[in-house]
Order: C-alpha cells, then structure tokens, then sequence
C-alpha cells in the first residue's frame, strides 16, 4: 500500500543542523520510513520533494547545495555507506492546490489563481448577453469567487503589489456582470453587485479562522485587564 499525500514540517534555526546525515531532518525521514515499513507502507520517493523555507534576506539557507534522503530501513548510512536516492529540492510546491514559495511571497500561487480568473472573462462577457445580473451574481459566486477565496487566510496577508494582480482581475469580471466599461471608477462595483472585496474576504476568512481556533491559543501568563477576554465578536464584513 502506498501512503497518500503528508507533510513533515521541520523547524531548525541552523543549516548545518538539518542537513548532516545524522541531525534533525534526516533522523525524521528515516523515522517515518522505518514507520511506513512495519506498517506495510510504501514512500513514493519519485514524487517525494523537500522545499527549504527562509523569509530572511540570507541567502546562506537558500543558495546552499545539499542532499537530504529517505534512508531506507536496512541502509547503513551510519557507517558512510549510504546507498539511497537523494530526495529532489524544489522552491516552489503546490499542496492542497495552494502553491508554497521558498520566501512564502506566494507569487506564484497568485499567478495561478490569476490565469484562473482570467479565464472566466470571456466566458462571463457571453453570459451577460443572455443572463440577469442576479443569476450572473451566482454564478460569480459559484465560479470566481470560490477560486479566489480558498485558502485565502493564508496566503492573503502577502504584498499588497501582489494581491492588486488578483485585485484588477476581479475588477474587471465585475465591470463585465455590470455592463461597465474598463475605466469606470471600482468604487462602488462591488456594493451595486453586492460582493465582497478580497480584503474583505480575507479578513472575514481570518476572523473566522479566530474564532473557531480560539481554545488552541496561547494565552499569556502577566495580567492586564483585558487577560480573560477571550470573547471573539466576527463582524459581517
């Protein structure tokens, strides 16, 4: 049997220390193999990939040529005889549909989520010959809005220069359902089809996120006056 999709998520403040045979990362890959072997298990090494993230401006996590594998439950890597394939570094990685970039900038998802909505552009211009505004409203619901909306809480805090890409694109399917032309002015679009923004859809996604995870927070021990308030009020944005 083959495992389906996992991440292993390793924190190391040291380059050194996660990458040397004996440390951090490759102690947790063979200890997760030699787990999927007594349980029958198979790692698809071929699809097998390691990203290494760093938001910092160094460039010594980023530039550092290295080799991580999965050893094997009867190699011998103790002894310098180590016989298995070298996982393949890669800088970017989709999980989940969401692609992580190795300076969580998400450019690139925003890329993709872009071309998605780009495509619905044409599609919307031959259905506002034949639809209402209130059946077209659905289907930007159904259609645009779920795109860029998923996994909003996460990657939606980026660069402003890179949301407004998404931003202009929505923009214009919006003008298209309203029969506007390309320079009318985006203030008021959104309350005339009565959608939210993406800012607004990422912060009502984060507040929800809150809300809904506030028991697994962290509280902190010195006292203030508002130390026991845990009481999340989610406004309707």
């Amino acid at each position: 049997m083959i495992c389906t999709k996992f991440v292993i998520l390793i924190i190391q403040s040291s380059l050194i220390r996660l990458t040397l045979p004996n440390f951090l990362a490759n102690n947790c890959l063979s200890a997760v193999n030699d787990w999927c072997y007594n349980n029958n298990l198979q790692l698809n090494l071929s699809k097998s990939k390691y990203i290494v993230f760093n938001i910092t401006s160094s460039s010594s996590f980023i530039n550092t040529d290295f080799s991580l594998c999965v050893n094997s439950y009867n190699c011998n890597y103790l002894n310098n005889h180590c016989m298995c394939l070298p996982l393949d570094r890669v800088y970017c990685i989709k999980y989940l549909e969401i692609n992580f970039d190795h300076r969580l900038k998400f450019n690139d998802h925003i890329f993709y989520v872009n071309n998605l909505l780009r495509k619905l552009l044409y599609k919307f211009r031959l259905l506002k010959n034949t639809l209402d505004i209130k059946t077209l409203r659905v289907i930007y619901l159904a259609l645009a809005q779920s795109v860029f909306s998923y996994g909003i809480s996460i990657w939606g805090c980026t660069y402003s220069t890179h949301i407004n890409v998404i931003f202009s694109t929505v923009n214009l399917l919006i003008k298209i359902i309203l029969g506007k032309p390309k320079l009318y002015p985006t203030s008021s679009i959104y309350s005339k089809l009565k959608v939210r923004t993406i800012i607004q859809v990422y912060e009502r996604a984060s507040l929800l996120y809150m809300y809904k995870s506030i028991s697994t927070f962290t509280l902190y021990c010195y006292s203030t006056r508002i130390k026991n308030n845990c009481n999340l009020i989610v406004l309707q944005v």
